[in-house]
């Protein structure tokens, strides 16, 4: 299988959105069993219920990104822009004030969830670590020339 980063944002959108809605149920499932593992539910069938409702939402949540990011790298024609990470972000942001019937939660889910998905473009591009060693320039032209192994496929 491929990764979210192996193609361009405008190449494959259905594949991308897959690689995106299985990210966004991984984190929805560690986030909500993180949860539950904090606050006591009263039941077992509340506890599942809340596990599938958190797990079911982030990994919507993943899919609208990737939709968003792959419709503007059509529109634009523009497909490594970390503007088309924004419009992604921007999207998840706004389907998550539409789910709580808030434009406050709309508004700065667009604005926090945008900026998040530009770092997140910028920072892979450029070769940026969140734990390890940061990678050299070598290695971050490496990466931009050399085609994934999982790409060919």
């Amino acid at each position: 299988t491929m990764g979210f980063w192996d193609k361009a944002d405008n190449a494959d959108p259905l594949q991308k959105t897959v690689e995106a809605t299985k990210m966004g149920a991984i984190a929805g499932a560690l986030g909500t069993a993180y949860y539950l593992s904090a606050f006591e539910s009263t039941t077992t069938a509340g506890s599942l219920m809340r596990f599938g409702a958190g797990t079911a939402g982030i990994a919507a949540l993943g899919a609208i990104f990737s939709v968003g990011t792959c419709l503007s790298a059509q529109v634009l024609n523009e497909p490594d822009n970390a503007f088309n990470h924004f419009v992604g972000g921007c999207s998840a942001g706004l389907a998550l004030g539409a789910r709580a019937h808030s434009f406050s939660v709309a508004s700065m889910g667009c604005v926090t969830l945008g900026s998040l998905g530009v770092l997140a473009k910028v920072g892979h591009r450029e070769g940026w670590r969140f734990i390890g060693p940061a990678l050299t320039q070598a290695e971050v032209d490496a990466q931009a020339i050399a085609p994934s192994p999982k790409a060919s496929h």
